[in-house]
């Protein structure tokens, strides 16, 4: 089995859960989940996050039976050699083309709002390189950027509300279900690609300095990750209208524009990028980690930095080529993204977990 010396406070672990996810998920569903849910976006989120609270129950539930073993090393446990190294294969895909995916909408975004004329070659390139730095010095170097990035961001966040309180309408997310619970639902269904993620959980597991605590980890990530998007659907929705922001791609940069502090502080939007920013280049790199990491535990590999600059080649490549446009993308994560990562987030550890549960049935007759 292989193994590494890493050890991640119950803190890192929570800071890298949360800007994992937060970092993209203030792009796309803060208008993509009023398109679905329209003013009850706000309980699509709430639910969401409910959701992601039972993926990380199951998730830690499996891993405290298999003390010391990430995800991809339980697949081998329980599965057998071969069934099991087809499970970490399947995770390699998953983690390779997520981020690709993920890579793309940070260039598409760059892009689209900014530099229309640059190649998106440029940006992805960019950012493969920077990222590779980052997990070239490993897992620990990601966590503890995320654990120095995590606070200054909620703060940011916390205070951009705090400066629009006075621009909310409240009557606006009235009546509450006017169209019913199923809008709702599938809102909800749509953002569970992101609280799913929680999932991550199980490749941190062996490494966590307390473990025993890896529960707490997830329920704190979701419920930060929830408030924000509970309050932002709701100061969207208070400020600018679901209809309105429905229509917007980026929402949060609108709302970013409309806030004016003393009369001196304004054009929050290029803070809101630049943390955007950032917690794009974490997950990147985390992402990419997990590739390589995947690559190593499932071909045996001793080392995952000998094959860091083909991986970088195959992840650009696959970044530029895996949609055709922008269209392609946002219709990907629309439709496709919340059952490629639940199957992975939700489905393999739950049949993971039927088998050991069936195996010990078994072993008891």
């Amino acid at each position: 089995m292989l193994t590494e010396k890493i050890k991640i406070s119950s803190w890192q672990a929570t800071a890298l859960l949360t800007v994992n996810i937060i970092s993209t998920a203030i792009l796309y569903p803060p208008g993509f989940v009023p398109q679905l849910a329209g003013r009850d976006a706000w309980i699509s989120f709430a639910l969401s996050g409910v959701f992601g609270l039972s993926i990380v129950y199951l998730v830690v539930l499996l891993c405290s039976r298999y003390p010391g073993l990430n995800l991809l090393q339980i697949g081998e446990a329980v599965l057998g050699r071969f069934l099991g190294k087809l499970v970490g294969f399947g995770f390699v895909l998953f983690f390779i083309s997520t981020t690709a995916a993920i890579i793309l909408e940070f260039s598409d975004f760059m892009v689209t709002a900014f530099m229309p004329r640059t190649p998106l070659a440029v940006f992805n390139i960019l950012m493969i390189l920077f990222s590779l730095y980052a997990v070239y010095l490993g897992l620990e170097v990601i966590c503890r950027v995320s654990e120095a990035a995590v606070v200054p961001i909620l703060v940011f966040f916390l205070f951009t509300m705090v400066f629009m309180i006075g621009e909310v309408e409240l009557p606006s997310l009235l009546p509450v279900l006017d169209a019913g619970f199923m809008p709702v639902l599938r809102g909800s269904l749509f953002f569970l690609s992101w609280t799913a993620q929680a999932f991550l959980l199980g490749m941190l597991y062996p490494y966590l300095v307390r473990p025993q605590q890896a529960a707490k980890i997830g329920i704190y990530a979701i419920a930060i990750i929830s408030f924000y998007m509970i309050a932002g659907a709701i100061f969207l929705e208070g400020a600018l209208g679901s209809g309105q922001v429905a229509r917007l791609l980026y929402p949060l940069l609108s709302f970013a524009r409309l806030i004016k502090a003393g009369g001196f502080l304004e054009r929050l939007e290029a803070v809101v990028i630049l943390i955007w920013i950032f917690g794009q280049y974490i997950k990147i790199s985390l992402f990419i980690y997990f590739s390589a990491f995947s690559i190593r535990q499932v071909f045996g590999l001793a080392d995952y930095r000998t094959f860091l600059w083909p991986l970088a080649a195959l992840i650009a490549a696959l970044s530029l080529t895996i949609f055709g446009n922008s269209m392609e993308l946002e219709n990907f994560i629309k439709n496709i993204l919340s059952p490629f990562v639940l199957f992975f987030a939700l489905i393999i550890p739950l049949c993971l977990f039927g088998v050991t549960i069936l195996k010990n049935s078994v072993g008891k007759i």
